[in-house]
C-alpha cells in the first residue's frame, strides 16, 4: 500500500511540475497607465468579462514590445485550482512556438493587431460579447492567423466571472474535441474516490497522496500573479482580488469542491437543446427513405482490372460517427485491389461526411491534423530532394496544415490549395494558403493547367470516387517534369489483419479505394509519370493501437452521447458510456505503449507500415 501511495504522490508531484512550467511559458504583463489606448490592437472579451483601460493598455504594449499579433489573456484573479485547470488543458508553450498548436482559449479576452482583425473579421465578430464556450471556439481560431506570433498571457489586475456548472461544462466541451470532455470528468472523479477508498482501506499511508492532491494547486500556481496597482490605485490582492482566505478554503475543501463539481458538470446540458433540435431534423430528413439510396449498385468486375475474381476482405460500420449502416471492401484476385463494394452514392457520400471534417467533428480532426508536423515535414522535404518548385498545388488540402509547415522547408515557394467546402478559404484568410480553389480535381483541371510545378494528394486518392481520373487530371496540369507527389494508406499493412475492421485506415464509410504500391505505379506509368523515389516506413504514423482503440471505446460505449443522427440519449446510455470510458482509459494508455514499443517496426518494414507516399515526374503524355 506504501508503494501505491508513493505512485500517487509522484504522479500529483508530476501534475505540479507540468503546471509551473507551463505556467512560466506565461507572461505576466506589467501594469500601465489609463491613458487612451494606442493604436494598432483590438481587444474583446466574452459576455460576462470586463477589462480596465489601464488592463488594455499593459496588454497593447506587451504585443507591441514583442512583436506579437495575438494575446489570450487569462485573469490574474482566477482561483489556483481554476488556474491550475486551464493549464492543465492548453500548453501556453505550444500556443506560442507550435504553429500547429491546438486552437484553444482561457474564455476570458483577447487581443490581436488590426492586421489579424481585418483577416479575420469573422471569428472576432463571432467572439465579442459571446458566452464564455462560445468565445472559446471563435477565439481559439484567432491564433491560427498569426501562428507563430502569439502567446497567453496573466494580467494580474484583470478580474475572473464566477461561471455556473453549465457554463463550465460548455468551457470543457469547447476545449476538449471529440466530445471527450465526459470522459475527463469521470476520470477525474474515478480518481478522486481511489484516493478517498485509499484513506478508508488503510488511512496510513493513504492520506498522504489526498494530502498531496490538496496541496497541488498550492504548490503549482503561488507566486504565478505578481502585479502593480490598476488606475484606481487596486492591487492585487485588494478590492476583487480573492483573498488568502479563500484560497485557503478552496485547498482544504479541494476533494468535496471536485466531486460536487463533476456531478454537476455531468447534470449540465453540453448542447444548444435548440441547435440539437434543428440538427436532428436535417438529419431525419437526410435519413428518411429506402437505404438502398445510400449506395449505388454492386460491382462484379475490379474496378482497375476488370477481373471477376473478387471476394470480401472485411466488413465493417461507421466506427467514428456511429451513423446507421454496414460497410464491404472486396478484395480483388487478379490484382489485389481493395475497395468498397456497393460504393457509397452521391447522397450517401454528403450524408456520412456531414459533420465529419467540418461541423461537429471539425474539432476532433483538427487536433488530428495538427498533431502530426513531423510528417509534413517529411513530404515536404522529399519533394525538396528532386527541385525547388515555384508554385504547387495541394489537392485535398482541408484547413492546409501541411501547407503552413511545409513553408519551414520550401520559404519561397507559392502554396495553392484545392478542396470542397469552405475550409480552404478559411485557410487562404489565415494566410496558410496563397490561393485556395473550391472543386474537384478533374473538373477544375482544364481552368488550372500548366500553372504547377508540383501537384500533392496526401491521403486524398483513397476518398475519391475514381482514383485514375485523379490521376489523369494532375497530369493535365503539369507540364512535363512536374512533380507528382501522393501518399495513402497502406493497404498490405499487416496491422489491416491483425486489428480488423478496427484499424484506422480502412476508415469506412469514407474510404473508397485501397491502392496497394504495385496498382499506384501501373496508374502513374499509364499517366505519363515515372516514379522517382518511393518511402514506406518513413510514411508510418506510429498510432495503429491507439486509434484502434478510440474506435473500439466508441462502439462499446454506444456512439457519441447527443448525436442529432441517432435517437435521443437515454439515462442507461449516459451511465454506459461513463463507465466504457473510465475503464476504457486503461486500455488506452496500454495502447499508447504498444504504439512506442512497434514503432520502430513501422519504419522499418514496408510490411508493418500502415502507409507509403511517392514523387513521380510527369515525362510523357498520359497513355490513351
Amino acid at each position: 500500500m506504501l508503494v501505491v501511495a508513493v505512485g500517487l504522490c509522484l504522479l500529483m508531484g508530476l501534475g505540479v511540475w507540468q503546471a509551473r512550467t507551463r505556467l512560466a511559458a506565461m507572461d505576466i504583463i506589467a501594469s500601465a497607465s489609463a491613458e487612451d489606448i494606442a493604436p494598432g490592437y483590438v481587444t474583446v472579451c466574452a459576455r460576462d468579462v470586463h477589462l480596465s483601460q489601464a488592463t488594455i493598455n499593459a496588454l497593447v504594449e506587451h504585443a507591441q514590445s514583442r512583436d506579437l499579433d495575438v494575446l489570450d489573456v487569462v485573469p490574474g484573479a482566477l482561483p489556483w485550482a481554476n488556474l491550475m485547470a486551464v493549464v492543465e488543458l492548453v500548453d501556453p508553450a505550444a500556443f506560442r512556438d507550435q504553429p500547429l498548436g491546438r486552437s484553444s482559449s482561457a474564455g476570458y479576452a483577447v487581443c490581436v493587431s488590426e492586421g489579424v482583425a481585418s483577416r479575420a473579421a469573422p471569428e472576432l465578430a463571432a467572439a465579442q460579447g459571446a458566452p464564455p464556450a462560445e468565445f472559446i471556439r471563435a477565439a481559439g481560431q484567432l491564433r491560427h492567423f498569426a501562428p507563430r506570433r502569439a502567446a497567453m498571457v496573466i494580467a494580474p489586475l484583470m478580474d475572473a466571472p464566477k461561471r455556473d456548472a453549465s457554463t463550465r461544462r460548455r468551457m470543457l466541451a469547447a476545449l476538449i474535441p471529440g466530445g471527450m470532455e465526459r470522459a475527463v470528468i469521470y476520470l477525474r472523479a474515478l480518481f478522486i474516490l481511489v484516493l478517498l477508498a485509499l484513506v478508508v482501506i488503510q488511512p496510513w499511508p493513504g492520506v498522504l497522496p489526498l494530502i498531496a492532491y490538496h496541496l497541488q494547486p498550492l504548490l503549482a500556481c503561488a507566486g504565478r500573479r505578481k502585479g502593480g496597482a490598476d488606475e484606481r490605485g487596486a492591487t492585487p490582492a485588494q478590492g476583487s482580488r480573492r483573498s488568502l482566505a479563500d484560497e485557503a478554503r478552496t485547498v482544504l475543501f479541494r476533494t468535496l469542491a471536485e466531486l460536487r463539481d463533476a456531478a454537476a458538470l455531468l447534470a449540465a446540458l453540453p448542447f444548444d437543446p435548440e441547435a440539437l433540435a434543428r440538427r436532428r431534423a436535417a438529419y431525419s430528413e437526410l435519413l428518411r427513405g429506402d437505404p438502398q439510396r445510400l449506395v449505388e449498385p454492386r460491382r462484379d468486375t475490379c474496378p482497375l482490372c476488370g477481373s471477376a475474381h473478387l471476394g470480401c476482405r472485411l466488413r465493417a460500420h461507421d466506427y467514428l460517427q456511429h451513423k446507421p449502416g454496414a460497410f464491404r471492401l472486396d478484395s480483388c484476385a487478379g490484382c489485389g485491389h481493395i475497395f468498397q463494394n456497393p460504393r457509397l452514392s452521391l447522397e450517401g457520400l454528403d450524408l456520412y461526411y456531414r459533420d465529419v471534417y467540418d461541423g461537429l467533428g471539425e474539432p476532433l480532426m483538427e487536433s488530428a491534423f495538427s498533431s502530426t508536423p513531423r510528417l509534413y515535414l517529411a513530404r515536404a522535404e522529399l519533394v525538396a530532394r528532386h527541385g525547388t518548385p515555384e508554385r504547387w498545388l495541394d489537392v485535398g488540402t482541408g484547413h492546409a496544415h501541411f501547407a503552413l509547415v511545409a513553408r519551414e522547408v520550401l520559404p519561397s515557394t507559392r502554396f495553392d490549395g484545392l478542396d470542397l467546402g469552405d475550409g480552404v478559404e478559411r485557410a487562404a484568410r489565415r494566410g496558410w494558403l496563397d490561393e485556395a480553389h473550391i472543386g474537384l480535381l478533374p473538373e477544375r483541371a482544364v481552368d488550372l493547367a500548366g500553372r504547377y510545378d508540383v501537384v500533392s494528394m496526401h491521403h486524398y486518392l483513397e476518398h475519391t470516387v475514381e482514383p485514375a481520373a485523379e490521376i489523369e487530371a494532375a497530369s493535365l496540369m503539369l507540364g512535363p517534369g512536374g512533380l507528382l507527389e501522393i501518399e495513402v494508406p497502406n493497404p498490405e499493412c499487416r496491422w489491416g489483419r491483425i486489428l480488423g475492421s478496427w484499424w484506422i485506415p480502412w476508415f469506412q464509410p469514407q474510404h473508397l479505394h485501397l491502392l496497394n504500391t504495385t496498382n499506384l505505379s501501373r496508374l502513374l506509368k499509364e499517366n505519363g509519370f515515372e516514379p522517382l523515389e518511393w518511402h514506406t516506413g518513413k510514411a508510418n504514423t506510429p498510432s495503429n493501437w491507439l486509434l484502434s482503440s478510440v474506435y473500439q471505446l466508441r462502439w462499446l460505449a454506444g456512439g457519441p452521447l447527443d448525436a442529432p443522427w441517432r435517437p435521443p440519449t437515454t439515462r442507461m446510455a449516459r451511465l454506459r458510456h461513463a463507465a466504457v470510458w473510465s475503464v476504457g482509459s486503461l486500455w488506452m494508455a496500454a495502447c499508447v505503449v504498444l504504439d512506442a514499443i512497434f514503432e520502430p517496426l513501422g519504419r522499418r518494414s514496408a510490411r508493418w507500415s500502415n502507409a507509403f507516399r511517392v514523387v513521380a515526374r510527369r515525362v510523357n503524355d498520359p497513355v490513351e
